[in-house]
């Protein structure tokens, strides 16, 4: 799961919005015994509408999240990669913010502004506008662009207006 975002997601059977099971498999095979393992890079994991945001059946789950925002995980889901966790991620409602799917911007003060990462070397977010802004990628699949100010242009001093000659007479 790279440049993601998961939110206001609600899992079957109001589970978490991402759930791994270990298990039989449908269709019927060998089975699901191993631990699950759950890669994600740069991704947002938060708000949904259940809790936990990341959940699992047993015995546990390794989430390897680097550079990541994640909400709430069940207990004996293990977070590696150093993730945020537990933080608001700051997002707006999911509009349309320019291309042409539904997306959920980052706000202003959002501790997913900057602090992204990009093996993937993206080019363009989930809009298509540029993947770096600011020379730095944004947790997510939105990335915030910089503006750059627009500067109203000058108007050169006026000359001075000579007086009016004064007739007296």
């Amino acid at each position: 799961l790279d440049s993601s975002t998961v939110s206001n997601n609600i899992g079957a059977g109001g589970l978490a919005a991402i759930r791994i099971d270990t298990g039989p498999t449908t269709p019927v095979s060998a089975g699901n015994t191993r631990p699950g393992t759950l890669q994600m890079n740069s991704s947002i994991v938060a708000r949904n509408g259940t809790t936990p945001d990341i959940g699992m059946s047993e015995p546990a789950l390794t989430v390897f999240a680097p550079n990541s925002l994640i909400g709430s995980v069940q207990a004996g889901v293990v977070l590696t990669g150093a993730p945020l966790q537990g933080i608001d991620p700051l997002l707006g409602p999911a509009m349309f913010n320019g291309g042409p799917t539904r997306t959920m911007a980052l706000v202003a003060g959002s501790p997913a502004i900057n602090t992204g990462s990009n093996p993937l070397n993206l080019t363009t977010d989930q809009r298509g506008l540029p993947r770096v802004s600011n020379a730095r990628i944004d947790i997510g699949a939105v990335e915030v662009q910089v503006q750059t100010p627009v500067v109203p242009p000058v108007a050169p001093p006026a000359e001075p207006v000579p007086p009016d000659p004064t007739f007296t007479g």
